[in-house]
């Protein structure tokens, strides 16, 4: 393959100081990332934007009309213009329910 390096075990450890890699190769045109800090990061971002993060709050009905979306929990109701459903994978209730069919990308905080 081009554009990638291969590093050995002894030019790894200086890079990582740990004992357990044998190798690696670097590819300058991808990057990893850590998806609970990036998680963590974001919400702090969209918090001082003024958004509203409702953490841990299971959603008993999502509904949308013509001018908002409506997501019902056990403690009340929710009326949005945008809703990132944040869940760690598809939820079930992405397969049926036409308010779901908004755009939404899975994520966890």
């Amino acid at each position: 393959m081009t554009g990638i390096d291969w590093i050995d075990k002894q030019a790894l450890a200086a890079e990582v100081r740990s004992p357990t890699y044998l190798g690696a190769w670097w590819e300058p045109r991808c990057a990893l990332v850590n998806p609970a800090k990036l998680a963590r990061g974001m919400k702090r971002v969209v918090e001082t934007l003024g958004v509203q993060v409702f953490e841990h709050t299971p959603m008993a009905e999502l509904r949308r009309t013509k001018d908002a979306l409506h997501i019902k929990t056990p403690a009340g109701e929710v009326h949005a213009k945008k809703l990132v459903l944040a869940t760690n994978g598809y939820h079930a209730s992405s397969r049926d329910s036409s308010a779901s069919k908004c755009r939404f990308s899975p994520t966890s905080w």
